[in-house]
């Protein structure tokens, strides 16, 4: 396992990261790495959640990065995982609920979880003697290798983490726990970005947050935080890409996934090293038609966005496509 690539599919908030992820998925000796248990995506095909175990606060990543209590979060979330979440009650539950369809499935899967589950509670408790942070890097790269053996088999090609980093944090630490890495870093019209979140009402989250003590408590408000948060994303994933090799990064737009299908397709194959002729399962979970409803619905928004507000990212986004 130590020569599978790890594909790590990096979004930038409703940038439409998913497209590369199902299209990965579609290939033979592709695996995703579950994040968390089956649910039906808009699109109706089934997701298995994003990979948020390095990622989060309180998680390994902070821990490397010795924050605060971290390592005793960790250990706490990985015996509440371990113990309730991923339980023969809960894998029971699971199976009734969708009427005994494909239990074979839903027993892999929950399988799966915990096994990650106990690795996870694994790391924890060795982490808590070690004080050197090569060890502790290393234990957390053994971890990752662990974590890769449970979804593969000798067959495995590259294995799948959805969104398992931020930007510009843990940058010191995350390239060489991830090792040997792929990272893809999926963008999309900054207009359809926010667009999208007003459309569907996600946008109210800013305001739900607290966030309004700082910028106020209007629809506009909201927006222009979100716009905000967008433009230092956007400058966190250059700031992380630029610390990387450039073979071991591709930026690639949404856009381009879902009107340039088969030109993307070969993009990611070169940069993955994917064959054509395994890609077995073509369009059972990325369906470029399906997607094309997803492009221009800033349109319909168009009226709660400044232009002048989004000339920032309007630039960024034109200067990736050109250098796509």
């Amino acid at each position: 396992m130590s020569n599978t690539t790890r594909v790590l599919v990096k979004g930038l908030n409703w940038s439409g990261s998913g497209t590369v992820v199902d299209l990965l998925k579609e290939y033979r000796g592709v695996y995703q790495i579950p994040g968390g248990l089956e649910s039906i995506a808009p699109a109706g095909y089934k997701k298995l959640g994003e990979f948020n175990d390095f990622r989060i606060n309180g998680m390994v990543g902070d821990v490397l990065a010795e924050r605060n209590d971290a390592l005793k979060v960790l250990h706490q979330k990985a015996v509440e995982r371990y113990m309730q979440h991923y339980s023969k009650k809960s894998f029971i539950k699971k199976i009734i609920k969708s009427r005994f369809k494909n239990p074979i499935r839903y027993a892999k899967h929950f399988q799966q979880l915990s096994n990650q589950s106990k690795v996870l509670l694994e790391l924890a408790e060795e982490l808590k003697s070690v004080d050197n942070i090569d060890t502790k890097v290393e234990l957390c790269r053994i971890w990752v290798e662990k974590i890769s053996s449970i979804s593969s088999n000798g067959l495995t090609n590259a294995v799948i983490f959805d969104q398992p980093i931020h930007f510009d944090k843990h940058d010191e630490y995350w390239p060489e726990v991830f090792k040997p890495f792929k990272l893809i870093i999926v963008f999309r019209d900054p207009r359809d970005q926010i667009g999208e979140q007003i459309i569907r009402k996600k946008i109210n989250r800013v305001l739900k947050q607290g966030h309004g003590y700082l910028h106020g408590w209007s629809i506009n408000d909201a927006i222009d935080q979100r716009i905000k948060i967008t433009e230092a994303m956007y400058k966190a994933a250059d700031k992380t890409a630029e610390k990387l090799n450039s073979n071991d990064v591709l930026f690639i737009s949404f856009e381009d996934m879902v009107q340039e299908y088969d030109k993307s397709k070969k993009l990611i194959n070169d940069f993955l090293g994917l064959k054509q002729e395994d890609h077995v399962d073509k369009q059972k979970y990325f369906d470029p038609n399906w997607s094309k409803q997803n492009i221009g619905l800033y349109k319909d928004v168009e009226e709660y966005i400044n232009d002048a507000d989004l000339a920032f990212l309007m630039q960024w986004y034109k200067n990736k496509k050109n250098n796509e």
